[in-house]
């Protein structure tokens, strides 16, 4: 018993009730459940951010829902320089199912206004409910390097 005590220091709380359960019910696996551990991978073929997704193969995109999400941001983001829109399907951070919009933008002058971007989201979100469609969508603005932002002069 005293081995059982000391290792249990390197489990997470949530990991050592289930142990005890598993313990009190007299499985002889109880040290075989561990914290989760969290797989972050960096650098991605496809996209052009810092951080990636994971594929999700079983779930593809059909053309109805690329279209609905196109027909929802083209209208408020062409003023912005909005020149494409990729959507990929992938699995977030919990391995459920989710849809990553990826917009890409073109260099504009004087800058792109958040007020305007943020209203992407919302109309993305409704489009993709009004088909039925249950992912919910990451977006992400892939802007110019030398892009600015209206509202940050004085930051």
């Amino acid at each position: 018993m005293l081995s059982q005590t000391k290792n249990a220091s390197k489990y997470s709380s949530a990991s050592k009730r289930n142990r005890d359960l598993l313990a009190a019910l007299g499985s002889p696996h109880w040290d075989l459940i561990r914290a989760p551990t969290i797989k972050l991978t960096l650098g991605s073929p496809s996209a052009m951010t810092a951080f990636t997704y994971e594929l999700d193969q079983n779930h593809m995109v059909s053309p109805e829902v690329k279209q609905a999400i196109s027909n929802a941001v083209e209208p408020i983001l062409r003023s912005q320089g909005m020149e494409g829109v990729q959507v990929i399907p992938g699995l977030d951070h919990d391995g459920d199912p989710v849809l990553y919009v990826e917009l890409k933008f073109r260099l504009v002058e004087p800058g792109v206004d958040p007020k305007i971007l943020i209203k992407s989201g919302p109309a993305v979100r409704r489009a993709l409910w009004a088909l039925g469609e249950r992912r919910f969508p990451h977006l992400r603005y892939d802007f110019n390097d030398d892009q600015r932002v209206l509202g940050t002069e004085n930051w």
